[in-house]
């Protein structure tokens, strides 16, 4: 029976293949195109979601991926997949993009993602405390609302989302409970 990574739905083999494949593209950038087709699509999507700009989306992810390559002989496997160094690349290039021309930041979510939200802090998923969620999640700060994006609305776990951040996956979780505490208060004032 083949070990699973439970945590990204990965068997043992398919790791393995992966870093067979970051390998390869260390001694041989054309080796790249494999690591490159099997993330695009999902890099796109993270981007997309966060500038709301298809053309805008599609340079962003030509950038992660020219930074990817040539970085690619510092990348260390750290028991998560590719994928989560891309993520950190590519959150970097959102935020140097929102820096230098000054744009708001978008949010994709869905009423059931929202609805999970408010749930997690223990309210009723009414119609009147979304709303007030939606209002409380305009007084995050974009740090916090990326903490709440990547683990409500993708669904992350949070040992990726400390890869992707840069920090201990405690913190990630300490930051979590801050985060919907302050929307609960929020919603209590309102």
């Amino acid at each position: 029976m083949k070990t699973v990574n439970a945590l990204y739905h990965q068997t043992a083999s398919a790791i393995d293949e992966e870093l067979s494949w970051i390998e390869a593209s260390k001694v041989d950038p054309r080796q790249f195109g494999r690591l490159y087709q099997k993330y695009y699509t999902e890099i796109f999507r993270y981007i997309w979601k966060r500038v709301g700009d298809e053309e805008l989306s599609a340079t962003l992810v030509s950038n992660v991926f020219v930074k990817s390559l040539q970085s690619i002989q510092k990348y260390t496997y750290r028991g998560v997949p590719f994928s989560a160094w891309l993520y950190q690349i590519a959150r970097n290039e959102i935020n140097l993009f929102h820096r230098s021309n000054q744009r708001s930041r978008t949010v994709t979510m869905d009423s059931y993602q929202l609805k999970e939200v408010v749930s997690e802090m223990d309210e009723d998923s009414s119609e009147e405390n979304i709303q007030l969620l939606l209002k409380g999640m305009d007084q995050l700060h974009p740090e916090e609302l990326e903490l709440l994006e990547m683990r409500y609305f993708e669904k992350r776990s949070f040992k990726e989302v400390s890869e992707i951040l840069e920090i201990k996956e405690g913190t990630a979780k300490v930051k979590m409970h801050r985060v919907i505490q302050k929307l609960k208060d929020l919603i209590l004032k309102s």
